[in-house]
Order: C-alpha cells, then sequence, then structure tokens
C-alpha cells in the first residue's frame, strides 16, 4: 500500500515538475501569410478595416457566422470587436491605421496576440501579408513539448483566413450591375435626417448606422415611417462632400433646437434613374454611367447637383454585398426640391416631364407623370 502511495506522489511531483517546466518556457511566436487577391487594394482594405465584414471570413478560429458579436466604432484606429462562440470569449481592437496597413491586438481567454495587416497594390490585384505574433497558451506548449507543431497550426489558419477572405472578395464584392433606367418622376415625402460630411469612399457605409439611429428615433417618438431610407447630397463637386442620411415618415416634424435630427420635406422632381445592385464601392460607376446617358441626350442636369441616392436593400438585410440594392436620382430640368428652399420655389409647380422623343408629325398629348418611381410612358 506504501509502494503505491509511493508512487502516486512521485507521479504528481512529476506532473508538476512538467506543468512547471512548460509555463517556463517562452513560448514566443511571430507567424507570416501571405495572398493575392484579385480585388483592388481599396476594396481589401477597406474590408478587413471594417469589424461589421468579419463574421464573413474566419481569420480567427471562432470569429464565424455562429458566434455572437458586440461592437465599438467598427472602423479605423479605436474599433473594436467582442465575440463569444460555444462559451470562449475574445476581444479584438484596432491600435493603428495608415494608408497600407492596419495593427490590431487580439485577446482571447486572457492571452494577447498581435496581428499586422499589410496591403500592397499589384496592378488591379492587392497582395496581403498577414503577420500573427504574441505567446503560446499554456496546452500550445504542452502540445509543442510532445513535437506538434504550432506555428504549422496558427500558419494554417492564418492561410485559411486569407483564403476565405479572398474567396468573399471575389465571389461577393465584384459582383454588381448598374441600369439606367431612364426617366422618372421621383416622389416626395416629409422625413427626418442627420448632416453629415464625407468622402465618396465612405459615405455609403457610413449612412448604414445613421440609418439605424434615425430608425430607433422614429420608433421611440412613434413615427411611421413611409419608405426607403435615402441620402440628400448638397450641389457640389468638392472633397468632403456635404450630405443628409434621411429617412421618410408620415407627418412633418419639428425637433427642439440643438437636435442632430433635424425634420424637412422633399418634394416630387424629374429624375434620372440609375440602379445599383452590389456592394458601394461601385457607386463610382454608377455616377460615370449617369453622365454618359446625360452627355448622350443632352439632359439639362448634372451629377454634381442636388441629387437623392436611395437605399432599397442595405446590409442590416442581407450580409451579402451582391444583394445589396441602391437606387440613385438625379434632377432632370431643375433642381432636387426641398422644404428648406425658398417659399417661391416650394410655390412651383413641377412640371411634368419630357419625353425626349423626336417631334410628332401632329400635335402630342401632354405628359401624364407616374409616380411611385415608375417610368414615365406617352398616353397610348
Amino acid at each position: 500500500m506504501k509502494i503505491v502511495k509511493y508512487i502516486f506522489l512521485l507521479l504528481l511531483l512529476l506532473a508538476m515538475a512538467v506543468a512547471v517546466f512548460i509555463a517556463t518556457q517562452s513560448g514566443k511566436y511571430t507567424v507570416t501569410a501571405e495572398r493575392t487577391i484579385n480585388a483592388p487594394i481599396a476594396v481589401v482594405y477597406n474590408f478587413v478595416n471594417n469589424y461589421k465584414n468579419w463574421n464573413n471570413i474566419e481569420v480567427i478560429k471562432g470569429i464565424d457566422t455562429t458566434a455572437t458579436f458586440t461592437f465599438g466604432d467598427t472602423v479605423g484606429k479605436g474599433a473594436m470587436m467582442q465575440w463569444t462562440n460555444n462559451g470562449d470569449r475574445g476581444l479584438i481592437k484596432t491600435l493603428t491605421v495608415t494608408q497600407d496597413s492596419i495593427y490590431q491586438k487580439v485577446t482571447v481567454a486572457d492571452n494577447e496576440n498581435y496581428l499586422t495587416w499589410k496591403f500592397k497594390d499589384t496592378l488591379n490585384s492587392t497582395k496581403v501579408m498577414l503577420t500573427a505574433q504574441g505567446n503560446l497558451t499554456f496546452t500550445q506548449k504542452a502540445l509543442a513539448l510532445i513535437g506538434q507543431d504550432t506555428d504549422t497550426t496558427i500558419d494554417d489558419n492564418l492561410n485559411k483566413g486569407l483564403k476565405n477572405l479572398d474567396d468573399y472578395l471575389v465571389k461577393e464584392l465584384q459582383s454588381f450591375d448598374v441600369n439606367v433606367e431612364g426617366l422618372v418622376m421621383k416622389n416626395g415625402y416629409f422625413y427626418i435626417s442627420q448632416a453629415a460630411m464625407g468622402t465618396p469612399d465612405d459615405i455609403s457605409r457610413k449612412a448604414i448606422s445613421a440609418i439605424e439611429k434615425l430608425k430607433t428615433f422614429a420608433t421611440e417618438n412613434k413615427m411611421d415611417i413611409m419608405g426607403y431610407p435615402f441620402i440628400l447630397y448638397s450641389p457640389t463637386d468638392s472633397l468632403p462632400m456635404a450630405y443628409e442620411v434621411c429617412l421618410p415618415v408620415k407627418e412633418e416634424i419639428l425637433t427642439t433646437p440643438g437636435s442632430d435630427i433635424l425634420g424637412g420635406r422633399l418634394y416630387p422632381f424629374n429624375a434620372l434613374k440609375v440602379t445599383l445592385k452590389g456592394n458601394y464601392d461601385y457607386m463610382a460607376e454608377v455616377r460615370n454611367k449617369a453622365t454618359a446617358y446625360i452627355h448622350k441626350d443632352t439632359l439639362n442636369t448634372t451629377v454634381n447637383g442636388r441629387y437623392v441616392q436611395e437605399f432599397i436593400k442595405t446590409p442590416a438585410q442581407t450580409k451579402k454585398p451582391s444583394a445589396w440594392q441602391t437606387a440613385v436620382y438625379y434632377p432632370v430640368d431643375g433642381a432636387v426640391l426641398t422644404a428648406k428652399d425658398s417659399l417661391a420655389i416650394k410655390q412651383q409647380a413641377i412640371q411634368p416631364l419630357k419625353t425626349y422623343k423626336k417631334p410628332a408629325l401632329k400635335p402630342r398629348p401632354k405628359v401624364k407623370a407616374v409616380y411611385q418611381d415608375s417610368l414615365l410612358q406617352d398616353p397610348e
């Protein structure tokens, strides 16, 4: 019996010695993986720099569509995301950003690690280098002690994440369609709005969070939402651009002085309608096609005027960028009228939209404006 006790104590001491040995090993690691992705550098960089996209790629084990996420700011320096998955918890925070790199701190089970992303333009493609640095966990040290290559495991995880990023960007973010639908009468409505400034690259994405804030405001104040949210751009060809993120409501409202949410009214106007199905990085293509159409048909309008961008299907409704739907309305034969314009302008009637067809041999009846954003047709 004493022999069994001595053997047990010996094994216990041996286990403690091994545990102490494993715990005292440095366990530091640095692993780098790289991949060339067939997408522009701005697309890849902006995608990685926004934590709202991370559930589409599993760069860190456990960050996928099965996880539950909590966000702070989601873009740029100071952005933060927490997640839980099967009882495991983690936190990632962006420490610094430059034009071509992102540096992040990852904490999982009190173990701190760091990710460094570097992006290099390679003629319409992007070379992505991802480096992970940190300390191995006790379990990883123990596995290394018996011969399992933990560096290889980390490298496999990084390469898997880059492959997921490549697959997603190529299949989802590069799938888009721009369609010039022609001349329409854009309907009008009352709205609540929040003013902002920005550049074309980030306006649409920033608008999504502002839209959710406006929806919360409308719900809390028992307002009826009457249509799709939209951006109302101010006339400018300079940067940054001034714009308002708007939400259509049933009745006109007045907000208290100093409120960052204002009330307004959009009046019906004649417009050239262009639609985009796909991610917002292709808004420039919408602008290009609208410009070409305007020049071809010599329409009295400009893409730098006061125009409307309407969100039909957004990231709040589907995570697939290829399914996002946006409509842009460029004013024709006049400006977009809002309740902030002068009283004289507000009282002017909106003229029927011209058909821009060749003159007929005999007098033609007046064009009847059709609302609800449908194309205007000549009466039979």
